[in-house]
């Protein structure tokens, strides 16, 4: 009987997994970015353009990469997503003193003023939210991790878009895909030849 129940369970674990990856509701459409599109998940509004690219940022602690999917509404709400490769420079500092750079960087960025600012985590990632005025309305930034990597994940539009449902969504919708990476690393060691 208790080996009926062990094959049981293995049967069903697959299926338990699937039910965590949810479909994207109506409207909304998943888009894969980061290095290489294998970084991260996150639903965005669907029928847009994603602006993906990727940048460099010459900071005072060096050259910072930043892989990024960008879509923006006709009524103006920006949505955006994005993974950050750390220069060595930064990596030492301590995850305060990246945090100040990161805020900073975002006030800057959108003329913001700080309004709020919280803890938050993604899995066990540590992170942290920002809420901002803008000339326009509100911008609304969480920035996880403290390592050579870290995700970015921000609306900017008015009071009642960045206040709304679909805020919640696209922020509740964005998680690391690392299973991605491994998978393309495993396939080119495959396909790597063999010492002999």
């Amino acid at each position: 009987m208790r080996i009926f129940g062990v094959s049981l369970l293995a049967l069903f674990l697959p299926l338990l997994a699937l039910a965590d990856d949810k479909a994207p509701p109506a409207g909304w459409t998943e888009v894969s970015g980061g290095y290489k599109k294998l970084a991260y998940a996150v639903w965005m509004p669907a029928g847009l353009k994603v602006d993906d690219k990727e940048t460099s940022i010459v900071s005072k602690f060096g050259q910072i990469r930043v892989f990024r999917s960008v879509v923006e509404r006709k009524d103006g709400m920006l949505f955006a997503a994005g993974q950050i490769n750390l220069p060595p420079t930064l990596v030492k500092e301590s995850p305060k003193v990246r945090q100040e750079f990161f805020r900073e960087s975002f006030l800057d960025e959108f003329n913001g003023k700080l309004v709020e600012e919280k803890n938050v985590k993604l899995g066990t990632m540590a992170g942290k939210e920002y809420l901002a005025t803008t000339p326009k309305g509100l911008a609304r930034y969480r920035l996880f991790g403290t390592g050579v990597q870290m995700f970015r994940v921000l609306v900017v539009g008015t009071k009642e878009q960045v206040e709304s449902k679909d805020t919640d969504t696209f922020f509740e919708s964005f998680r690391r895909t690392p299973e991605k990476l491994e998978a393309a690393a495993k396939e080119k060691d495959k396909d790597k030849p063999k010492d002999k």
